[in-house]
């Protein structure tokens, strides 16, 4: 899929983006030829990032997929599937992503993985990983979207009900009659 001398670039690209040192565009115009003019590229990172269980391929197939003006569309399936794997650390950023697509067809995902809580987000008090969940789910906005929000607003978890009765508010929408 990528040359080796790629390979070894990978970290290095992944850390400038995140500083800032290049933009999304450097990001994308660094990738070999064959890759960046390959609009499944990105999926084909995350897929082969799945099968080997390889966090950098999921963070860089994140930020191909997220990259402004690249031609790089991935699966919703695929997002949803990294939702559940706990061998990564980007749950955050899938869920964030979910949010700036919408896609109706992720709302059964987002509503489970809002009741995840990850061994390496223990320290987090405020629940960050749910409420971008929440957040998705409240940007996708249909019915099911909506319902799901409702079932969240009704969690044992007082800081996730908190979040969906918050985005609840937010959309008018009929919470919980003990709101």
């Amino acid at each position: 899929m990528i040359g080796p001398k790629f390979e070894s670039e990978k970290s290095d690209l992944l850390k400038r983006l995140a500083l800032s040192k290049i933009t999304r565009k450097q990001f994308v115009d660094s990738l070999p030829d064959e890759n960046r003019n390959d609009p499944q590229f990105a999926e084909k990172m995350l897929v082969n990032a799945r099968k080997n269980r390889d966090i950098l391929d999921v963070e860089f197939g994140l930020a191909l997929a997220r990259s402004p003006g690249a031609n790089f569309p991935v699966n919703i399936e695929t997002l949803c599937d990294l939702l559940f794997d706990d061998w990564h650390y980007s749950h955050e950023d899938i869920a964030f992503f979910l949010a700036e697509l919408h896609p109706p067809e992720a709302v059964d995902c987002l509503e489970r993985a809002a009741t995840i809580q990850y061994p390496y987000l223990n320290y987090d008090e405020t629940f960050q990983f749910a409420r971008k969940c929440i957040k998705a789910l409240s940007a996708i906005s249909n019915e099911n979207a909506i319902r799901a929000l409702g079932g969240l607003a009704q969690n044992q978890n007082e800081v996730i009900r908190g979040y969906a009765i918050k985005e609840l508010r937010r959309k008018d929408a009929n919470s919980p009659s003990d709101l």
